[in-house]
């Protein structure tokens, strides 16, 4: 290899310093987290440090089930440390984020005074039965009573829950 391609292949984590934060445990191990707020990169250190400068990082992945998401995550390093920031079609979407909003929904609609027939209908227009909703729409009548039993809880207990994170 030559002089470039050698210092192409380190890793520098100054470069990063604004998304880093650090912790090394009894054994001296580092524990390095990556984070802009909106995603996360989690990378340990077996033998050596990140402290010291550059160094050409070596990346192990053990075991056949899980290594589908340890190579996204390496990916997602790789991509990181070359750029500089990770591009949104990169972050990982927050998969409870359209059951968070459902129940926000909810919860506004709670407030408002809104009934559970109400509710589905804003929740799931036309496929709400005109009448006898409640036994035409049972599959909705108990979405409905999850979702409020839900949002009720988090308006019994004011700035908590994954609303006010």
């Amino acid at each position: 290899m030559d002089e470039r391609s050698v210092a192409e292949d380190l890793f520098d984590i100054r470069a990063l310093a604004a998304f880093v934060s650090v912790e090394i445990d009894d054994n001296h191990a580092e524990h390095w987290l990556m984070s802009d707020g909106h995603w996360t990169i989690r990378l340990d250190l077996h033998d050596g440090t990140l402290l010291a400068g550059p160094i050409l990082v070596e990346h192990r992945v053990t075991g056949l089930e899980s290594a589908k998401s340890k190579l996204e995550a390496l990916r997602q390093f790789v991509v990181l440390a070359q750029r500089r920031n990770l591009p949104a079609s990169m972050m990982p979407r927050e998969r409870r984020a359209a059951q968070w909003i459902a129940e926000l929904r909810v919860g506004d609609a709670i407030l408002d005074g809104a009934g559970h027939q109400d509710i589905a209908r804003a929740l799931f227009g036309s496929s709400i039965a005109e009448r006898r909703w409640r036994i035409e729409n049972s599959s909705y009548r108990l979405r409905v009573q999850r979702l409020a039993r839900v949002a009720r809880e988090y308006l019994r207990q004011p700035l908590s829950g994954p609303w006010f994170l």
